[in-house]
């Protein structure tokens, strides 16, 4: 479980590194704050209930599927810092 989450962890940050330093800190931060929004309204107003049960219930799917989102991040830091100077 801890391998699959550090995984999930090492890709997101890689991704996110990759958007930060090829489209810079007020595009990602303008994207942040539009995503943080969503995802506030979405919590506070929408039911979270069976997103909440489902994770729950299928725990080591749920990791492995973050595992897979962690590989896919890792695969496309490749595209996303190919043609940025350095």
């Amino acid at each position: 479980m801890d391998v699959l989450f550090g995984i999930f962890l090492v890709g997101t940050g890689t991704i996110l590194s990759a958007a930060l330093y090829r489209f810079g800190y007020l595009w990602m931060l303008g994207i942040v704050v539009g995503l943080g929004v969503v995802g506030f309204l979405w919590f506070t107003l929408g039911d979270m209930s069976g997103i909440i049960k489902w994770t729950l219930e299928n725990m080591y799917l749920f990791l492995h599927l973050l595992a897979g989102l962690g590989i896919v991040c890792i695969v496309l830091t490749y595209p996303v810092i190919k043609r940025v100077t350095l």
